[in-house]
């Protein structure tokens, strides 16, 4: 188990107009305007995206790490036996299950305020349950 990470609100574009020309850095962030926690948070609003307004010629006023994704829990189990074949043959079979309980572990928002999908999350942070079987034969 371990508590959510902290992630950062984003603008696009120049609008600070410090002349930046890289269409991928989004080095400004959001004015805070109302209050970003919603009253239910969903996987289609994890923070209030019209809370916030995008600058005009500033930075913009939101702080740094101030929010966080969902926390995430986690259990992995494991099954082992070694059957002994003879005096110099042992088989081992394991049985492996990541995810057991299939917990949905949710990923970080979508976090370019003004983009049409801000505050929804798409995606996983672990994937669903997965189980596996071997057989390891020692001689």
């Amino acid at each position: 188990m371990r508590s959510g990470q902290p992630y950062n609100l984003a603008v696009a574009g120049d609008v600070a107009n410090i002349g930046n020309d890289a269409s991928f850095w989004n080095y400004a962030r959001p004015n805070i305007v109302g209050d970003p926690n919603p009253a239910h948070r969903t996987v289609n609003q994890w923070f209030n995206p019209s809370a916030f307004a995008v600058p005009s010629f500033s930075y913009g006023d939101f702080g740094r790490n101030v929010l966080r994704t969902a926390s995430v829990y986690n259990a992995d189990f494991s099954v082992f036996k070694n059957f002994p074949i003879g005096e110099t043959f042992l088989v081992s079979f394991r049985a492996e299950f990541f995810n057991a309980f299939n917990i949905q572990n949710y990923g970080a928002p979508n976090t370019l305020i003004g983009s049409a999908g801000a505050g929804q999350i798409t995606s996983n942070v672990l994937p669903p349950r997965q189980i596996q079987f071997g057989l390891h034969l020692g001689f």
